[in-house]
């Protein structure tokens, strides 16, 4: 018990370190994104517009970054509204089976009852299309990528659960434990997939939602999001407009 409340604090420490910081970073880019988009309207020669033009991309990638701190805060604006879950899941197959690989095959299993849940379907976007690149560069050699959507019986509320299962080369233990942990990384990369997934929790946190991995080694990955059920709008009760900032993780 003594362990979870230290891991609790020391997460929600984090989370709050890192939304500062996010803030911070997405004004600086913003400003340099600015600066390159108003240079680029002066006439200049070829190699200069081809670096402002590098510049600005650049820019774009820190904010990409930020935004991933931001949701790792679970401080973003969220939009959400009653989606058809299954809906959303086909609109994305295109995108999802280009972002896992050509060697990766995208299967979709899905329950014709689900009912709609209450989230913002571009946040929720995100999060299939960081799950769908972790997959794929978890099987390089090719592999299965399936996603489902079912009810769930067993949670405290009415609620909606998608399952991401691969069949790559899945984690150790360890590994798995951490998965959702700002900044650990399985590759030595501080940036790469781990805060992405990071994100994933905390977009799916922010959306009174949860999300948990069971994974092995030879034996592939499989993510469960469970997400609540839309309520009639009349019967909906008003969410706080300041989200709590902290979310237990669920291993």
């Amino acid at each position: 018990m003594a362990n979870e409340l230290t891991n609790a604090q020391s997460m929600e420490a984090v989370a709050r370190l890192a939304g500062g910081v996010a803030h911070i970073f997405n004004n600086i880019t913003q400003s340099i994104g600015l600066a390159c988009e108003m240079a680029l309207r002066c006439e200049t020669s070829a190699a200069v517009e081809s670096k402002l033009h590098s510049i600005s991309q650049d820019a774009k990638r820190a904010s990409e970054v930020a935004n991933q701190l931001l949701a790792v805060s679970q401080r973003q604006i969220l939009h959400p509204r009653a989606v058809c879950i299954n809906h959303c899941v086909r609109e994305l197959l295109p995108e999802l089976s280009r972002i896992a690989g050509l060697r990766v095959r995208v299967e979709l299993e899905l329950d014709a009852s689900a009912e709609p849940v209450f989230l913002d379907p571009n946040q929720f976007a995100i999060v299939l299309k960081y799950l769908a690149g972790r997959a794929g560069s978890a099987m390089r050699e090719g592999g299965q990528l399936r996603i489902s959507t079912g009810r769930c019986p067993y949670s405290a509320g009415p609620c909606t659960v998608v399952t991401v299962a691969d069949t790559g080369a899945g984690m150790d233990e360890i590994d798995r434990q951490h998965i959702f942990h700002p900044f650990f990384s399985t590759r030595g990369t501080l940036l790469g997939s781990e805060l992405k997934l990071s994100a994933v929790h905390g977009i799916i946190a922010q959306s009174k939602g949860r999300i948990e991995c069971e994974s092995g080694e030879e034996n592939g990955t499989v993510f469960r999001i469970y997400l609540p059920n839309a309520e009639p709008e009349a019967e909906r009760v008003k969410e706080s407009s300041d989200p709590p900032l902290y979310f237990p993780l669920k291993i």
